[in-house]
């Protein structure tokens, strides 16, 4: 081996020597100090992550300790009998009377949320309109952590009285430390500009009961002129509408129309009904007569054919009545 084969061999083995030390370095250094430099990232984000969260929940917990010292107590036993007492405040202070109001306590589920619990009460009673009014407004602006629902204000009687009926919640939460309930104090907040939104409930009677408006009577029937011959009028019509029939009798003299209805005066008589039958004309039995006007004067029945006058009056044998009027009533 020449020095030349020598020295490159050296060379060789050196690089192949170095290339080894830096494969094992990497195994058995790097490749761990990456790791654990990983690692490290995992933990200084969940540290922050962390840190996060409790700072949220020191914030809720303080949100949660303004709540709770607006509930009505830890117990349901005492929420209830707390809320109830505020209720009797309530109903006072609105000017009516509790003793016309029932509270009955209602069962409601099982929250889904942990340290939550909920308790209501079917409230009903009856008072004037404008106190109800008060009522619901005091309870909806109560600073307490409570509810109104499925409101249903029905009219009593037409003096102004209502009946009020209606479902209120409450909330109990589990016990927190260094929670110190509140007890608002009974403001005058009926003369607020929020309550004055609502005056136009009363103003405008929504629940007075509905009362019929009575029916115009029906004007008269126009009296027959003295002077004027029957055979002024003509029976121009006997037409029935929605069921109820009509007489139309033009009166030539004044160039109008005068309708009559059934116990009406008409031609010297009473309108007994009117006839639709198919019968012979009056004045010519070759003819059909599909419509008349009986009418009824004493013992007697009367007939007018449509388009005649009162002139061609002419009086109905007993064969001739319609069975309405020739059975006895």
């Amino acid at each position: 081996m020449t020095g030349s084969e020598k020295r490159l061999a050296i060379i060789a083995g050196s690089v192949a020597a170095i290339f080894l030390c830096l494969v094992a370095f990497d195994r058995f250094v790097g490749k761990p100090l990456k790791e654990a430099e990983r690692k490290t990232q995992l933990l200084l984000s969940g540290l922050d992550n962390l840190r996060k969260r409790e700072r949220l929940a020191a914030k809720d917990r303080v949100e949660l300790v303004k709540i709770a010292e607006r509930t009505y107590g830890d117990e349901p036993d005492q929420a209830s009998a707390r809320a109830g007492e505020r209720l009797t405040e309530q109903i006072e202070r609105a000017g009516l009377e509790d003793a016309r109001f029932t509270r009955l306590p209602m069962s409601t589920p099982k929250s889904k949320r942990r340290g939550l619990k909920e308790i209501s009460w079917s409230v009903q009673g009856t008072g004037p309109l404008e106190n109800i009014v008060n009522f619901l407004y005091v309870l909806d602006v109560d600073p307490f952590v409570q509810r109104i629902e499925n409101i249903v204000i029905s009219p009593k009687n037409a003096t102004g009285q209502v009946a009020v009926n209606f479902r209120f919640l409450t909330v109990v939460l589990d016990p927190i430390v260094g929670v110190e309930r509140l007890t608002p104090p009974l403001d005058d907040v009926l003369n607020a500009p929020g309550r004055r939104v609502y005056d136009s409930v009363g103003r405008r009677d929504l629940f007075r009961p509905y009362i019929r408006r009575p029916q115009a009577p029906p004007p008269p029937p126009a009296a027959v002129p003295a002077g004027q011959g029957p055979e002024s009028y003509r029976v121009v019509s006997l037409s029935q509408w929605e069921g109820k029939s009509e007489v139309l009798v033009f009166d030539r003299e004044k160039n109008k129309t005068v309708r009559y209805v059934r116990g009406d005066q008409l031609a010297g008589g009473i309108i007994a009904m009117i006839d639709y039958r198919a019968l012979p004309a009056h004045r010519n039995s070759e003819l059909k007569s599909f419509s008349r006007v009986i009418i009824s004067a004493g013992n007697t029945y009367w007939a007018i054919d449509s388009g005649d006058t009162f002139a061609d009056k002419y009086q109905l044998l007993a064969k001739q009545l319609p069975r309405e009027l020739a059975e006895p009533q």
